[in-house]
């Protein structure tokens, strides 16, 4: 089953009849009544649904996904220089699995560590010293991790996390320690009942709300655009010697099915009623400004930029420089710091000898003016520098010392 058809369900027909506790009769579009306004960010599943069903949610994680495939990746020695030793890691990570290439695969990392709070990666390897062969990233819904309860008296982690299993199709398939890779991107907990599952929290534990909020304004804004909004309401008209006659049950009936399957505002229905029975029509008036569609929708995308800590301006039609600098902020304060810890695990997963693998975003455009300035501040440390060694104020070895806070020298040379 897709995203759409577990968040919005079968459509087959157009319109359903919903009928409240007086007998009064609603037409509500199928859609209204599919769309859930009840998702519980708190649950996988629901952020799965979420993510498809909520514009700017998919929108912020997307964005954020596609700033972290921006990395171009290197394995370096303990110097930070690219080295032929490390081709075999390089070779992997160029392709980690056999359908994503590496801006893919970190791409789903991200989403994922945003998202879930975690991304857990499946490696593939015949025994526990072998180089992996391929590296899966698992749905965070289908992952368990089973922890000790008791996990503040162990210092090892297999003493902390005791069982690791993918659910799948209703059966657990176990996983060896050394199959499986974990980045987390928030503070975790082990659960205190029976099955002691470890948890990670998220920001968009914290996203229900504003969420929900959206869909609600956005199923307004569909009602309101398509279906005009708010009709009125059909009533008999017909009276006897003590007034107004109720309609029977099986003319109440009849006219029910005919509005149904004849009438409407689009596609082949019919926009005008012919009837024997006499009825009436009452309009419902509302002022549509005081929905507040708008304003709504702004404020649910804000907070949901604000959760992952980007800037609404990414996401709006603010001048050039205000959208840069949102983006050199989202770099700086989200994406280079999830970078090492991704960076950090693959290292520990694949390198050896004291290499390590390593993140560079020096060629995004947004990070060339920082560059840039880190120049023109290097050059002004120079020239200070020369004119007090040149005053005899200072050594050759302390300017060098100096000299090393801003770039990566050997003071000792």
């Amino acid at each position: 089953m897709g995203f759409f058809s577990r968040v919005f369900g079968k459509t087959q027909n157009n319109v359903v009849a919903e009928v409240d506790q007086f007998g009064n009769v609603f037409y509500v579009p199928r859609y209204h009544k599919s769309l859930r306004f009840d998702f519980d960010m708190m649950r996988p599943e629901d952020k799965t649904c979420a993510m498809v069903a909520c514009t700017p949610l998919y929108m912020v994680l997307d964005k954020l996904g596609s700033m972290m495939s921006r990395a171009n990746v290197y394995v370096v020695d303990d110097k930070g220089n690219e080295t032929t030793q490390g081709a075999k890691v390089a070779e992997l990570l160029k392709q980690p699995n056999p359908l994503q290439d590496f801006s893919a695969f970190i791409k789903e990392l991200e989403v994922c560590m945003k998202l879930y709070g975690f991304a857990a990666i499946k490696v593939v390897r015949g025994f526990e010293s072998a180089f992996p062969e391929s590296l899966w990233i698992i749905p965070n819904e289908e992952i368990r991790l089973k922890g000790n309860r008791d996990y503040l008296s162990q210092s090892d982690i297999d003493e902390v996390i005791t069982d690791r299993y993918i659910v799948r199709n209703g059966q657990k398939h176990f996983l060896a320690p050394y199959e499986l890779a974990i980045i987390a991107d928030a503070d975790y907990f082990i659960s205190q009942d029976k099955d002691a599952y470890v948890m990670f929290n998220s920001v968009s534990d914290a996203l229900s709300v504003p969420v929900n909020n959206w869909l609600a304004s956005m199923s307004a804004t569909h009602n309101l655009l398509v279906n005009g909004g708010p009709k009125g309401i059909l009533s008999g008209e017909s009276t006897d010697d003590l007034g107004t006659a109720a309609i029977r049950p099986s003319e109440e009936d009849e006219i029910r099915n005919r509005v149904r399957e004849r009438y409407g505002m689009a596609g082949d229905k019919w926009q005008i009623m012919v009837t024997r029975y006499p009825l009436k029509w009452q309009a419902i008036d509302y002022n549509a400004d005081q929905l507040k569609i708008k304003e709504a929708n702004t404020d649910a995308t804000a907070m949901i930029c604000n959760a992952f800590g980007l800037n609404p301006n990414l996401f709006t039609d603010a001048k050039y420089d205000n959208q840069e600098s949102a983006k050199k902020s989202a770099y700086q304060d989200v994406i280079i710091p999830d970078s090492v810890k991704i960076a950090n695990v693959l290292t520990e997963l694949l390198c050896r000898d004291n290499l390590k693998v390593w993140l560079d975003f020096s060629d995004v455009e947004c990070l060339q003016k920082s560059k840039q300035e880190q120049a023109n501040v290097l050059n002004s440390i120079s020239d200070a520098l020369n004119k007090l060694l040149a005053g005899g104020l200072i050594t050759a070895q302390e300017a060098r010392e100096e000299l090393m806070k801003y770039i990566d020298i050997n003071p000792t040379k």
